[in-house]
């Protein structure tokens, strides 16, 4: 399997770290991880790719990226303006983004709003932004205003004596996942303090409520954008469990494959599993 190697991207506010592997191949793809985690969320399964050159962010406030100035929540499409200077930086006029949980949503909006850019949309186990009502906004934005000035919330962190401990934390989280991608993840999110022990390191405004949410008419209009067909992989234990997907199953614009897996399906110890996904992604990319 190919070795990653480090990028970063130096944007208008912030730098951006970023892994990336089979620079020389001519099927650029870009990949968008999960809330919490980082570029090694694509660690498994990048190698497998071996036809595209895979770059790897860690989103805005993760992994080794820097964080968003400011004091506010992180909205999901705050990342856009970030996407389109990497994109310009990498000078690709055109690529497939591929999106994990939070970084699906994120690809679904920047596929929307720069179709141009986009040469096809690869989504697992979510699709869309989540969306309310919009009689919830006055809530919604005092939540919001709220958690942001609560200064217990954003100093929250849990910190453990033994590196192991830290690994099961992360392996027992509400998606679980196998020690094996905890130690990964703890590659680019894992320090240590002498004085409290071992913590897991990103921006603590992502627990933060956000300011705004889509309302389903706005979230339809994505999904009406998509430039093309976008392949969705729904892991059986995870966010898109079949029942939720049958009301988008007929829709013109999404492909839909279920995997048996959990949520982080594409990191899974099962090398079948595994290379099923890199095939649904081959075949997706080679039919383009």
């Amino acid at each position: 399997m190919s070795q990653a190697q480090e990028e970063v991207f130096k944007l208008d506010a912030i730098t951006l770290a970023a892994l990336r592997w089979n620079k020389s191949a001519e099927v650029h793809v870009l990949a968008l991880h999960g809330w919490l985690d980082n570029a090694n969320s694509f660690s498994v399964l990048a190698p497998l790719l071996t036809q595209c050159d895979v770059v790897a962010l860690d989103m805005a406030g993760h992994g080794l990226s820097q964080s968003r100035p400011g004091c506010g929540a992180y909205n999901i499409w705050q990342d856009i303006r970030e996407l389109v200077q990497v994109l310009d930086q990498l000078n690709w006029s055109s690529c497939y983004i591929l999106g994990h949980s939070r970084g699906a949503m994120i690809a679904s909006l920047l596929a929307a709003s720069f179709p141009e850019r986009i040469q096809g949309l690869i989504l697992i186990d979510a699709i869309l932004p989540y969306t309310e009502t919009e009689q919830n906004f006055p809530k919604r934005l005092r939540e919001a205003t709220l958690s942001s000035l609560d200064s217990r919330r954003l100093n929250r962190r849990s910190y453990y004596p033994e590196k192991a401990l830290a690994l099961k934390s992360r392996s027992h989280a509400y998606f679980p996942i196998p020690i094996s991608a905890s130690a990964l993840f703890a590659e680019r999110s894992l320090k240590y303090c002498p004085d409290k022990g071992w913590y897991w390191q990103y921006d603590s405004r992502l627990n933060l409520v956000s300011e705004l949410r889509l309302t389903v008419k706005q979230a339809e209009a994505v999904l009406s954008a998509f430039p093309q067909k976008a392949l969705v992989l729904c892991a059986t234990e995870g966010l898109l469990k079949r029942p939720l997907c049958r009301e988008l199953e007929l829709s013109d614009h999404l492909d839909l494959h279920t995997v048996e897996g959990p949520h982080h399906v594409h990191l899974s110890e099962c090398t079948q599993k595994l290379a099923l996904v890199a095939e649904l992604v081959l075949s997706y990319i080679s039919h383009d």
